[in-house]
Parts: C-alpha cells; sequence; structure tokens
C-alpha cells in the first residue's frame, strides 16, 4: 500500500506540474511521457481495485501550486518594496494575469522561466482538463479489452467518473448487457421513447415529467409496462446505491419486453389529450429510468 500511494503521488504530482506549465502532449508528440504516467495511474487504481476519486485530488494538487505561485509573488514583490499588508492592493492594481509578468519584467527573468510561469487563478480550470486526459488514456486502456469507446462515453457522462474502478465497473456491465438481445432491443426502445418524447416537447414548448397516472391507461400493455417500471426502479435504485452496476443494468434489460409490447398496442399521439400527455409522461419515465445507470443517448448507431 505504501509503494502504490507514493507511486500515485508522484505519477499526479508529475501530471499536475506540467499540466500547470502547460507542457501537455500533442499529436504524436509526448517527451515527458505523460501518456505513460496517466497509464501508470489508471493501472494502479485498476489492479489495486482502488476507489480514487481523482477530480478533488487533482484540484488539491492544483491549490497547493496556485498557494506557491502566490508565495513566490510575494516574495518577489517584497523585493521591489512591497509589504505583505499592501501586496493584495499591488496584485488588485496588476490584475493576477498580468502579475507575474510585471515581476518577471521588473526582476530580468529569462525568456524560458517566464514563459514557464502560469497564473495562480489559471491552475484550477487545468483540472477538467487534466481530468479528460486520464478519460482518453482509459479509452486506450480498455479499448484493447475490448470495451466500446461508446460505452465508455455513456458511463463517462455519469456522476463519480473521476472514480476510474468505479468506471470501468459500470462499462464492463454496460458492454456485458449491450452483448445481449434485451440489452441491445432495450437500447432501440429507449431511443424511440425519446425521440418521440423529445419530437412532443419541442412541438408543445413543455416538458412532460410531470409524472404519468396508471388511472388513465387504457390498453393491458400499458398497465403492464407501469407495472415494470414500479419494480425497475427499486430494483435499479437499490442497485446502483450499493454499486452493483451488473445487476442495475440486468433489471433495465427486464424493460425490454413490456416497452416493446407497449410500443407495439398503443398510439402515443392520439387525439385523445388525456391519454396523449399520460403516455407522453410515461415516455418521460421510461427515459429517466433507463438514463440512471449510464448515458444511452451516447451509444452509437
Amino acid at each position: 500500500p505504501v509503494s502504490v500511494a507514493v507511486a500515485l503521488a508522484d505519477k499526479l504530482d508529475t501530471l499536475t506540474g506540467f499540466w500547470a506549465i502547460d507542457e501537455k502532449p500533442t499529436g504524436s508528440k509526448d517527451p515527458f511521457a505523460l501518456r505513460r504516467a496517466a497509464l501508470g495511474v489508471i493501472r494502479l487504481v485498476l489492479e489495486g481495485k482502488l476507489s480514487v476519486e481523482l477530480l478533488p485530488t487533482l484540484r488539491n494538487s492544483f491549490d497547493r501550486i496556485a498557494e506557491s505561485v502566490e508565495s513566490t509573488c510575494r516574495r518577489r514583490s517584497s523585493l521591489l518594496g512591497v509589504s505583505d499588508e499592501d501586496f493584495p492592493t499591488f496584485s488588485e492594481q496588476y490584475g493576477s494575469n498580468l502579475l507575474w509578468e510585471y515581476l518577471n519584467e521588473k526582476q530580468d527573468l529569462s525568456e524560458g522561466h517566464r514563459n514557464n510561469l502560469n497564473k495562480g487563478e489559471e491552475y484550477l480550470a487545468q483540472s477538467g482538463q487534466l481530468m479528460n486526459f486520464f478519460h482518453d488514456r482509459l479509452k486506450v486502456f480498455l479499448r484493447d479489452q475490448g470495451i466500446r469507446h461508446d460505452v465508455i462515453d455513456a458511463c463517462i457522462a455519469m456522476d463519480g467518473s473521476d472514480d476510474l474502478a468505479l468506471l470501468v465497473r459500470r462499462a464492463r456491465a454496460l458492454q456485458a448487457v449491450l452483448g445481449t438481445e434485451d440489452g441491445e432491443n432495450l437500447v432501440q426502445g429507449f431511443r424511440r421513447a425519446n425521440n418521440i418524447l423529445t419530437q412532443a416537447e419541442a412541438r408543445d414548448g413543455v416538458e412532460y415529467s410531470y409524472g404519468a397516472d396508471p388511472k388513465f391507461a387504457e390498453d393491458a400493455a400499458e398497465t403492464a409496462l407501469f407495472a415494470a417500471l414500479d419494480r425497475a426502479e427499486t430494483g435499479i435504485g437499490r442497485a446502483l446505491e450499493g454499486q452493483d452496476f451488473a445487476t442495475a443494468m440486468t433489471a433495465m434489460a427486464e424493460l425490454r419486453a413490456p416497452i416493446d409490447t407497449f410500443f407495439e398496442a398503443v398510439q402515443i399521439n392520439t387525439d385523445n389529450q388525456i391519454l396523449r400527455r399520460n403516455r407522453l409522461n410515461l415516455l418521460h419515465r421510461i427515459r429517466t429510468i433507463c438514463l440512471q445507470a449510464a448515458d444511452l443517448t451516447r451509444l452509437d448507431g
């Protein structure tokens, strides 16, 4: 555990440091082996089954860099006769973006050193970019294991995607479900529900999200779908709470049959506006439940 912690700290420190001075890999050029460092983090996390929230970790690292920048600014300002009490006024006068340039010019730093000094306020914005870099490296890593890039995208869109071990478990569960007939057909049913609902909301200028009422169900297929959604909602919610993505995805795939039957038996855009609104609200419920485990809108096809 100690060696893993030190290795993670070393690689994360390297990555945040190079991001802070804007030395990022471009195209095929990676002179400082930053892709390898990111891959090392991924392997350490996944092989050790570590639950690490990377985003706050990266932000904390950039926070330390920003504090170091401010501390150095204060020291250099003192060489110009600016007291510690006057530093906030001095900093505000020149603006945080210009402060480094002013101090570097006054103290005659080399051009190379000057260009490598970033502004403190920009560091925190780098954490999101660095997280995207990790996700890109993870896609390459998982592609070699046969997991589709769009499956990973569907899982990255969910909360908690900076926990790479959690993200991979979710992606593997989704990939497994999509490999079944029920899973693939469920995605088609979800897309149909989502498309009809999106078009209706755009045309009517309202959002159909006020809750479908089973008392307006006219067809047996409609009643069966209400019951299936109730069961799935309970099962998926309980499974996701325990981070059991395989069970959640399986419960979601079981909706395939009642959704298919519903679309075969029921006309959504009926002339009866009460029934139409209720059925559109029912489609919203389908969409909400299906998006609980992964963002299916990001899947190809």
